[in-house]
């Protein structure tokens, strides 16, 4: 296998994500989340649907980690990481999306995005022999070289959005999130083990399944095929946006991340189920 895949580094030169812009941006994450986890109440986590769904300035002492192309793994080890230092944490929102399932960064083409969130979260990565080390070198190189960046006191982890996917069509964007959802092995044992966890420190998960744009929510089957695994799951409350009519295609920048506008009406919708049932 490790043969295979160096033939293939070889051949074809990967992305390695060593651009300042991606690197600045896990940095910044890490940083706020540094300035605010003596205060984080409530924390949103795991990939892009998080970083651009939650609206952490409508809620206070929230913190928005969603990281793009995270995955189940990512998420548990950046909760474990840090478990101990959030001394005010009460509840974690975990937004759960079409790959989610099955999807695992380190067997993608996205890997090396595993590299920066290595080094500033300390992540290990999934699977050894998938990383050439000349490319993390250099990608760590860059890392470390990176300048101080400084972010304001009220930095809570959300930028205004301004890269959408809206020159995939939603067929193309559907194709390869069905591969993951149903990619083996499972990635579902990450969210147990973290559902776990998060019980054994008396505190509350909340996984949220968002809504999706029309044109590629109609090219998805029920959403009891693409969420099985995850609604036999026990003990964990899901709130469930996939149907919901409180969202038109007006409050998507693309296919299945949310424009501010969306953001914000999602993050108002769970923040008021929250207030609703005494957990704020």
């Amino acid at each position: 296998m490790r043969k295979r895949l160096k033939r293939w580094q070889d051949k074809i030169a990967p992305n390695l994500f060593d651009d300042k812009t991606f690197l600045s941006y896990v940095k910044r994450k890490k940083e706020g989340l540094s300035q605010n986890i003596s205060t984080i109440e409530t924390l949103a986590m795991r990939g892009s649907n998080s970083d651009y769904g939650f609206y952490p300035p409508d809620w206070n002492n929230s913190y928005n980690l969603g990281l793009t192309s995270t995955d189940l793994y990512t998420t548990y080890f950046l909760y474990k990481n840090n478990r101990y230092n959030l001394k005010k944490l009460r509840n974690i929102i975990v937004f759960f999306n079409i790959p989610s399932p099955g999807y695992s960064l380190i067997y993608t083409s996205e890997r090396y995005r595993a590299v920066a969130y290595k080094y500033f979260f300390n992540i290990p990565y999934a699977k050894d022999g998938f990383i050439d080390t000349k490319y993390e070198d250099k990608i760590l190189k860059k890392c470390k070289e990176l300048s101080s960046i400084e972010i304001s006191s009220g930095y809570n982890g959300y930028e205004k959005k301004t890269y959408y996917g809206k020159q995939i069509t939603a067929e193309n964007r559907v194709k390869p999130h069905l591969r993951e959802n149903q990619r083996k092995p499972s990635q579902m044992h990450w969210l147990k083990e973290l559902a776990k966890v998060i019980k054994e420190d008396n505190r509350k998960l909340f996984i949220i399944i968002p809504p999706f744009k029309s044109d590629y929510k109609k090219l998805l089957p029920e959403q009891t095929v693409l969420f099985n695994e995850l609604f036999q799951l026990k003990g964990i409350q899901i709130l469930n946006f996939f149907n919901s009519e409180l969202f038109s295609d007006a409050d998507f920048g693309d296919h299945d991340h949310f424009n501010e506008q969306g953001a914000k009406k999602m993050t108002n919708e769970i923040h008021s189920y929250f207030k609703s049932n005494n957990l704020l």
